[in-house]
């Protein structure tokens, strides 16, 4: 029997060396579709935290080891060697201003939650405003709206 770390570090590998597609055969894309595709593209790849708010204070700061790794549409959430949670993105508006996704958390502690969002990725900083009850209507924190913002830069290989 795997353990969910064993499951784990099996996606995070398909993640990483790219072996990962999740299509349906015979689908056909509509236009949202390609710009939903495209959004994840940009999103491809390995983030590690800079920073978490809540209420309009930040609550965490850089955390080299604790990393966002994106492929498709699989998400892995990893602190060094340990696998958080895996969980998979849906792009809901890759036009609006602003742009929304939804981040189903599939397994770990979370399983079952999903993260109604909406996000800017500038160059190399993915920054998402989140929350568990309803999506965020602005950029910001305020207190009591039970937002929270998570700020990644991208991992850059040399």
């Amino acid at each position: 029997m795997k353990t969910r770390k064993d499951v784990g570090v099996f996606l995070l590998s398909l993640v990483l060396i790219g072996n990962f597609r999740q299509e349906t055969p015979g689908k056909e894309e509509n236009k949202d579709d390609k710009l939903a595709k495209k959004e994840l593209e940009k999103l491809r790849g390995v983030w590690f935290h800079v920073s978490r708010e809540v209420n309009g204070k930040e609550v965490a700061g850089e955390d080299k080891e604790a990393l966002f790794v994106i492929r498709g549409n699989l998400v892995v959430l990893k602190k060094g060697t340990e696998v958080g949670q895996v969980g998979t993105l849906k792009i809901v508006d890759p036009t609006g201003n602003p742009k929304k996704l939804d981040l189903l958390i599939t397994d770990g502690p979370n399983e079952g939650m999903t993260v109604f969002a909406i996000y800017k990725v500038d160059k190399d900083l993915f920054r998402y405003w989140g929350s568990v009850s309803a999506r965020p209507k602005a950029f910001n924190t305020k207190e009591g709206k039970g937002v929270y913002c998570s700020t990644y830069k991208r991992v850059t290989m040399k």
